[in-house]
């Protein structure tokens, strides 16, 4: 029984397009995956640890084939499971949706 590459967190200072801007790639042996964040007057920034998260929804979701726990570890913990509960109640609606449509 072979296990699954872990994912790793990268975060990358990115000095040459703003003193605070930061890339965070999520990486394993099959791909990388990468979130850049460049502050703008007036604009949304989002803490390191939801970028993290995010970064590690998006490379799930593009790999598939890593284990990403310890990465999504350094990430923010409820915004994990907030998407996660969305998910799970999101995927439940769409199968309720579609017993639906086959009974009619």
């Amino acid at each position: 029984m072979s296990r699954r590459p872990v994912a790793q967190v990268r975060l990358l200072p990115l000095p040459q397009l703003h003193p605070e801007a930061i890339r965070v790639e999520v990486d394993c042996c099959y791909s990388t995956t990468g979130i850049t964040q460049v502050p703008a007057p007036g604009g949304l920034e989002l803490p390191t640890p939801a970028l993290i998260t995010a970064a590690c929804f998006e490379h799930e979701a593009r790999c598939g084939r890593c284990d990403t726990a310890e990465a999504h570890r350094q990430g923010h913990a409820e915004l994990r499971e907030w998407t996660e509960e969305a998910w799970s109640r999101m995927q439940a609606e769409r199968g309720r949706r579609y017993a639906a449509s086959r009974r009619d």
